[in-house]
C-alpha cells in the first residue's frame, strides 16, 4: 500500500513539472511572437517605407511627405524641430515607439466609463474606513490630496491616489507623526523631481502646520 502511495506521488509530481514547462513555454512564445512581430516585422516595414519614400524624393524633391493610416512623415529644417508635433520634439533619432490614438471612426465602436477621484468628503470616509484614523484627519489627507491633483504647473502629471493617502493615514495610526508620514507616503512617492516634491511638501505643510 505505502509502495503504491509512493508512486501515485511520483506520477503526480511529474503531472505537475510537466504542466509547469507547459505553461513556461506558452508564455516564453507568446512573448518571443511579441518581440519578434514589434522589433522585427513593423520595424522593417516603417524601414521599407521611408526607403522608398527617400527614393522617390530625389527623383521628385516636390513629392509630399507620407501622411498614411500607417505612417506619417514630417519634413524638419537643419536649424530646428519647429515642425514636428510638441509631443515628438523630445524623442531621439533612430526607431522609437509611441502610443497611437485611435481613429474617430474606431473610438466610436465603443463604449467609454469615465474614472475620477472621489469627492472629498466621500475619499475621507474611504481613508478613515481602510487605515482606522479618526474622521479630523482623514478630512486633512483628503484635502492634501485634492490640492495635489491641481498642481500641473509644477510638472505633476497625476496627484496624490487615494491609496497613497490611506498608506499615510496607516503610519499616522501606528504613530509616526503626520508631516513625516506624508513626507513619507506622498511626497517621495509621488515623483522623483525635486521641484515636485517641494510643491507636494508646501501642501503638506499647509494642512499639518
Amino acid at each position: 500500500m505505502s509502495a503504491k502511495r509512493g508512486l501515485n506521488r511520483k506520477f503526480w509530481s511529474a503531472f505537475v513539472l510537466q504542466l509547469a514547462a507547459i505553461c513556461f513555454a506558452a508564455v516564453i512564445g507568446v512573448f518571443g511572437a511579441s518581440v519578434v512581430i514589434k522589433d522585427l516585422l513593423i520595424k522593417q516595414a516603417l524601414q521599407d517605407e521611408a526607403s522608398h519614400f527617400w527614393k522617390l524624393q530625389e527623383a521628385d524633391p516636390a513629392r509630399q511627405v507620407p501622411d498614411t493610416f500607417n505612417m506619417k512623415g514630417y519634413l524638419l529644417d537643419m536649424d530646428g524641430n519647429d515642425a514636428l508635433p510638441e509631443k515628438y520634439r523630445s524623442l531621439g533619432s533612430g526607431y522609437q515607439s509611441i502610443s497611437k490614438d485611435l481613429k474617430p471612426s474606431t473610438r466610436q465602436r465603443f463604449v467609454s466609463l469615465e474614472f475620477d477621484y472621489p469627492a472629498p468628503d466621500v475619499e475621507a470616509q474611504i481613508i478613515a474606513t481602510e487605515s482606522g484614523i479618526d474622521a479630523e484627519a482623514a478630512g486633512r489627507l483628503a484635502r492634501i490630496g485634492a490640492a495635489t491633483r491641481n498642481v500641473h504647473e509644477r510638472g505633476l502629471e497625476e496627484g496624490v491616489s487615494t491609496r497613497l493617502l490611506v498608506y499615510a493615514a496607516q503610519l499616522m495610526v501606528g504613530g509616526v507623526p503626520a508631516r513625516r508620514a506624508c513626507q513619507a507616503a506622498l511626497v517621495h512617492a509621488v515623483s522623483d523631481d525635486r521641484d515636485v516634491q517641494l510643491a507636494v511638501s508646501d501642501i503638506v505643510d499647509l494642512v499639518f502646520p
